[in-house]
């Protein structure tokens, strides 16, 4: 604590009459002030009380102003000092450095501040958002080619049942695949046309063949273009006559794998012929073309990927 008792003026009295204390404290603001405003380390603690009476002595030398600081803290001696001066501006601020000089020790031995909170621990990173795989995109069928050799039997394209053999080579991807064969056909004998008359049938053709697979099975387009040869056998002379020919047809069928490369088939057709031509013997028309014709056949496959 610090008390500051009221500033006296000097203490020989002069017989003479002075100007009036009121007067020469009027004169004084500096005191009539709170001193330790005079410094800025004065706000650090409560500020002490000062008070000066409204008295002033008069020595012969003039009027002398004097003010006294009392201090006292826990657990150390009290301090005492006395400061004079006869200019009232000089002692106010000799008064305000002496009380600032004074608090400092004090403010020092004041309860030091609580210590800052600890800082709040930093929150825990989010989890990596979760790698989106790139969507899968299933590979590219493989394109690879295939061949195929099949034994075959044919109804309505002659005058009776072809029996013949079939060569194809093609590709494939997937689930579609196409391919061209080359087919040759015959009649195993002679067939009677007319109570007179006998002939013999061969038909060669080639033929263009889409088709879609699913799984086992299979469903092709067949395009047939070929030629078909008869000769009458009961005639003085003997003739072979050549019919062009033109059919469209379905042709559905089974595949079953017996290795990576190779597979059977098993396959039924039928067909529409588009040029039905007449075979004539003497210029008198003996066969003509069924208007539908089908077959089946069975066959080897090789795929080749």
């Amino acid at each position: 604590m610090i008390s500051l008792p009221a500033p006296s003026c000097a203490s020989k009295r002069s017989t003479s009459t002075g100007p009036s204390s009121g007067a020469g404290l009027r004169s004084c603001p500096a005191l009539l002030d709170d001193p330790a405003s005079h410094h800025t380390r004065a706000p650090l603690l409560a500020k002490p009380s000062l008070t000066i009476p409204p008295t002033t002595d008069y020595s012969p030398r003039g009027p002398t102003v004097r003010a006294e600081i009392t201090s006292s803290q826990p657990g150390k001696p009290a301090g005492r000092r006395t400061l004079d001066d006869p200019a009232c501006e000089a002692l106010g601020e000799t008064l305000a450095s002496t009380i600032a000089l004074v608090l400092d020790p004090v403010a020092a031995a004041s309860p030091a501040p609580a210590p800052a909170p600890a800082p709040a621990p930093a929150p825990a990173p989010a989890p990596a958002p979760a790698e989106t795989p790139p969507p899968t995109t299933e590979p590219e069928a493989p394109l690879f080619p295939l061949a195929y050799a099949d034994f075959t039997t044919t109804f309505g394209r002659a005058p009776s049942t072809l029996l013949g053999a079939r060569l194809g080579v093609g590709i494939r991807r997937g689930a579609l695949s196409a391919a061209l064969e080359g087919h040759a056909e015959t009649m195993p004998s002679a067939t009677a046309i007319s109570s007179a008359d006998r002939v013999e049938a061969s038909v060669f053709s080639g033929a263009l063949v889409p088709c879609g697979h699913l799984d086992l099975f299979h469903l092709c387009a067949v395009v047939t273009l070929g030629t078909r040869q008869m000769k009458a056998l009961d005639v003085v002379v003997p003739q072979t006559q050549n019919n062009f020919f033109a059919a469209v047809g379905v042709r559905p069928g089974i595949e079953i794998a017996l290795s990576r490369v190779l597979a059977v088939h098993l396959q039924a057709e039928l067909g529409v012929p588009l040029l039905r031509t007449t075979y004539t013997i003497d210029g008198t028309p003996r066969s003509t073309p069924s208007p539908v014709e089908g077959g089946v056949a069975a066959g080897v496959l090789g795929r080749f990927r």
